[in-house]
């Protein structure tokens, strides 16, 4: 379970360099194309999934998939920055990495994979927040500096749910309804000693999905089991 927290989540704070080169296993197969270097490399059942860097003006990035009996390449796909998996969707037939790009901003961009076909399932920026049952949870973030009004919109988590083979949209929106009598829900804290944060808050845990909003009444949670399509209605509990 975890907290995507409001505060101080700027996307410069998340991975450097040297965190990207962390957890890599003996190449598989072939070499790497001239001028990629190796930034890591992981198993996943019986495939290799590899990703390279190249330090050319774009910051050429490459992820491949290698078979690990014949050392095969079953694909590859061209991005750009540092690819950083990610451990959400392993062991489910996905492949889910964090391309950061960094200069005078850090910002960072998810490219969703399927494993055994490389066809990309969500690019942007988007978190990865749950996979369960064939189904994955897209929750939309800013870059930065932060902007995007969704930030401060408590009518909905700005978000979506995809298939896990396919990519196809299951769940185009994930409403937080206002409670009676207590006017408009608004989102709980996405400022923090006047700093607007990039992230909207929710937390996952399983196949529910909860979002602290408040009113005039106080605070509380928005729960959302977010698997089920089309969505139930939304269940409201007292926030602490």
């Amino acid at each position: 379970m975890r907290w995507v927290s409001p505060s101080l989540l700027l996307i410069a704070q998340l991975f450097s360099p040297a965190q990207a080169q962390q957890h890599t296993e003996p190449l598989i197969g072939a070499p790497l194309p001239a001028g990629y270097t190796l930034q890591s490399s992981y198993s996943d059942g019986g495939v290799q999934v590899i990703t390279a860097g190249r330090q050319d003006d774009r910051l050429s990035a490459l992820a491949l998939a290698r078979d690990r009996r014949t050392g095969r390449t079953l694909w590859k796909t061209y991005s750009s920055g540092i690819l950083v998996p990610q451990p959400l969707g392993r062991g489910q037939g996905l492949v889910n990495l964090l391309s950061v790009q960094s200069g005078a901003v850090t910002n960072s961009a998810t490219l969703l994979l399927r494993l055994d076909s490389g066809r990309t399932l969500a690019q942007g920026l988007v978190d990865v927040a749950g996979v369960t049952g064939g189904k994955v949870l897209l929750v939309d973030y800013d870059g930065v500096p932060p902007s995007a009004p969704f930030l401060c919109d408590g009518s909905a988590l700005s978000g979506r749910v995809i298939s896990a083979q396919d990519g196809r949209v299951l769940t185009l929106a994930l409403p937080t309804p206002p409670r009676d009598g207590c006017g408009p829900a608004e989102v709980r804290g996405y400022q923090a000693h006047g700093i607007s944060s990039n992230k909207q808050r929710y937390h996952v845990a399983g196949e529910t999905l909860t979002v602290p909003r408040e009113d005039r009444c106080g605070t509380f949670n928005v729960l959302l089991r977010w698997t089920q399509v089309p969505l139930s209605v939304p269940t409201i509990q007292p926030g602490n």
